[in-house]
């Protein structure tokens, strides 16, 4: 019986390497974007605001808006044009001070896979768009919790609304306002 098992050992090990993961201290090595890569735009650094409209729980289902006694609070966002590594589409950046510093920002389960990211004061994003409107996912590589930008880029201004969603539901919101502080292109 043995024996006929043995001739399986080598394709067992050939289809579960498939499955293995890469070592988590794997080194990272960066790669700078494309010279026509349109996520250039938003590289440089912004002095971003922003501001909290609403407070939920990830679990309240009230469609009512409840306003924070909170004002605009600011900070400086650095986007560069460098992606984590040459296997991902994550772009390096730094936020000061963190988001959750900026805007309390609601519970949730917080599953990595992949760099960390800005949400965790880490240094990676994802920058989609369409057209003139832009995402900024602060939570890439994030399960259960999402925290982005979106909005509108009018020149040296990208203007429009935040949002942090726990297990599916929307938890916390409120606009934004980033403005171009120097050019990094």
């Amino acid at each position: 019986m043995m024996r006929n098992c043995a001739g399986f050992l080598p394709l067992l090990l050939l289809f579960s390497s498939g499955c293995a993961h890469p070592p988590r201290d794997e080194q990272a090595v960066p790669a700078p974007l494309k010279p026509r890569d349109s996520r250039r735009a938003l590289v440089g650094t912004w002095q971003l605001s922003v501001e909290a409209d609403t407070m939920r729980g990830a679990r309240d289902t009230s469609t009512a808006i409840q306003t924070d006694r909170l004002t605009w609070k600011i900070g400086t966002f650095r986007i560069t044009d460098t992606l984590i590594t040459r296997s991902r589409q994550e772009i390096r950046a730094v936020l000061t001070p963190g988001f959750d510093e900026l805007v309390p920002l609601a519970g949730g389960s917080w599953a990595l896979n992949g760099p960390p990211p800005v949400a965790l004061g880490g240094t990676a994003i994802a920058l989609n768009h369409r057209k003139r409107i832009w995402e900024i996912d602060l939570s890439p590589n994030l399960f259960d919790v999402s925290l982005s930008l979106n909005g509108e880029l009018w020149g040296d201004s990208l203007v429009g609304t935040w949002s942090q969603y726990v297990m599916g539901s929307l938890a916390r919101s409120g606009r934004f306002v980033m403005r171009r502080t120097s050019d990094s292109r």
